[in-house]
């Protein structure tokens, strides 16, 4: 009879709103750690994916700057780096210049460029027989 009442304890403690609720937290405790363990892993995989990024344009950027240092050990490498940043040219040798001329488009002319004033001196020069 003692067992029996020691089992019939036992199953109102487990069988207990109390009990209920005591396993109803830690269920949602585990669901919240597994939650944030998804979100910190998912953080984790676009971080690498950014370094990895960023680790390949500075393996360019190395390649570009042995390949212009390797340049710049040469004397040709120097004289063409000093041509194009400072404009130095050789003895002997001239500086040509291209310089594009103003685009003009259709249906504009230079009176329009002058303004209400040149427009009407203008129109006032054309009355009078000139142009």
């Amino acid at each position: 009879m003692a067992e029996f009442r020691k089992r019939t304890w036992m199953r109102r403690l487990i069988y207990s709103p109390a009990a209920f609720a005591v396993f109803l937290l830690i269920l949602l405790y585990a669901g919240y750690a597994a939650w944030n363990a998804g979100e910190t892993y998912s953080e984790t995989r676009r971080g690498t994916a950014l370094a990895l990024r960023d680790y390949e344009s500075l393996k360019a950027r190395e390649e570009r700057i042995k390949r212009d240092l390797t340049r710049l050990e040469t004397t040709e490498g120097v004289e063409e780096e000093i041509r194009n940043k400072f404009g130095f040219v050789k003895e002997g040798e001239g500086v040509v210049r291209i310089i594009e001329p103003p685009v003009q488009f259709p249906g504009t002319d230079s009176s329009e460029e002058r303004g209400f004033l040149g427009r009407m001196w203008n129109a006032l020069i054309s009355l009078l027989g000139g142009e």
